[in-house]
């Protein structure tokens, strides 16, 4: 009896590895689930874009259907047609403005700025701490130094936000957008590090929107063919205007947040479309 006790407690003990035919057997269906799921995403991926495709001729529709009934003509401008994430961002921005014109002194706007704006160097000590700077990269993207500097911004963000948003939906949108804001306020960080100057402005979160929006339109075709058909040309020359008007203006220009945004919505952008981040 003990010696059959001590078989069994020895056979517990005995790791046992499957054949080779049977590992084989294994790997192959590991990688027909594999192969089985990434199909799977992908006709996921074509049916989003078909759902995309009949909202956008809906929309056309409409737009064709309301110019009609006024005769013919087409509103230049339609607020309802904006989608709801890119519509909330140009209300916000635009109120918070409002605001701080309206209810602020200068030096009022400069303290805000300094506290709620990006600023590099309390990141690396060289500038003291402050408790707002756990917040600064979100609430800098809603600060603007002046209606020209927001003006332009939301001009940008109606236009690409709009379109983006209709092709990608709005959950996306807002992820490529604080994504984007965010790459653009660690690009200045790494550019200044010791900097005390505030980095306000929506300008990076927009660059970022802008980056996606010109491939989608590229492969579509829409922006023709010749030397800009494909992106690189393109990317490089849009890096080199953004750097080169930021040298040209000083420190008039966050271009390093233009320049982090940009470049940080087309890698969001690359990772998503190889799945290799899934949102």
């Amino acid at each position: 009896m003990s010696d059959q006790k001590n078989e069994n407690n020895n056979n517990d003990k005995i790791v046992s590895f499957p054949e080779a035919s049977e590992r084989a057997r294994i790997q192959k269906e590991k990688k027909e689930a594999e192969k089985q799921a990434r199909a799977e995403e992908k006709k996921r991926t074509r049916q989003e874009e078909q759902w995309r495709t009949m909202y956008r001729n809906r929309q056309q529709e409409a737009g064709a259907r309301a110019a009609a009934a006024q005769g013919g003509k087409q509103p230049f401008f339609n607020f309802g047609h904006i989608p709801p994430f890119t519509k909330t961002m140009v209300g916000a921005l635009l109120l918070i403005q409002i605001l701080l014109t309206v209810l602020t002194s200068e030096p009022q706007r400069m303290e805000i700025f300094s506290l709620l704006g990006f600023t590099p160097g309390q990141y690396t000590g060289a500038v003291p701490w402050d408790n707002a700077a756990w917040i600064a990269p979100l609430t800098s993207l809603f600060l603007h130094g002046s209606w020209m500097h927001i003006a332009f911004n939301l001009v940008m963000l109606l236009a690409m936000g709009t379109n983006f948003e209709r092709n990608f939906g709005t959950r996306r949108t807002a992820i490529f957008y604080f994504a984007s804001g965010l790459a653009g306020c660690l690009t200045c960080l790494a550019f200044s590090p010791s900097s005390a100057e505030p980095v306000i402005g929506a300008s990076g979160a927009i660059s970022g929107i802008f980056g996606v929006t010109f491939l989608m339109l590229n492969e579509r075709g829409v922006l023709g063919t010749g030397t800009f058909r494909k992106p690189l040309p393109f990317i490089l020359l849009w890096i080199a205007l953004i750097v080169g008007t930021g040298m040209l203006l000083g420190g008039n220009i966050a271009w390093q947040a233009h320049l982090g945004g940009f470049l940080g919505g087309l890698a969001l952008f690359t990772l998503w479309r190889k799945q290799i981040l899934k949102f």
